[in-house]
């Protein structure tokens, strides 16, 4: 599967990269979405729709909590607590998930 180019070059995505909206998928089923930032906690999965287009197109992992700003980490561009806010500036849709409602299946 091809999405396009980059720099110039054909492009194709990771595995993990092109299987973020199947991670969304399953979350939305088994976990509920954090409400605010004040709702979020360390190990959060955290997904971004960069285009706002409904297509899920990253997922970082909330690795660091300090002076009241959440940091994420995250692969393919690979930065280790890197502000969470910036996504919200950059005016990406921002899904949060609050692993401490997760259930063992859709039916829990």
């Amino acid at each position: 599967m091809m999405l396009g180019t980059r720099n110039g070059l054909p492009f194709k995505p990771t595995h993990s990269w092109g299987g973020v909206h199947n991670f969304y998928n399953h979350w939305k089923y088994r976990a509920k979405l954090a409400s605010n930032t004040n709702d979020i906690s360390m190990g959060d999965p955290v997904n971004a729709d960069f285009n706002n287009d409904g297509d899920i197109d990253h997922t970082g992992i909330i690795t660091e909590f300090t002076n009241g700003h959440f940091f994420l980490t995250q692969h393919t561009t690979d930065r280790k607590d890197a502000p969470l806010s910036t996504w919200y500036s950059n005016g990406y849709k921002v899904y949060a998930w609050k692993m401490s409602t997760a259930k063992r299946t859709p039916n829990d």
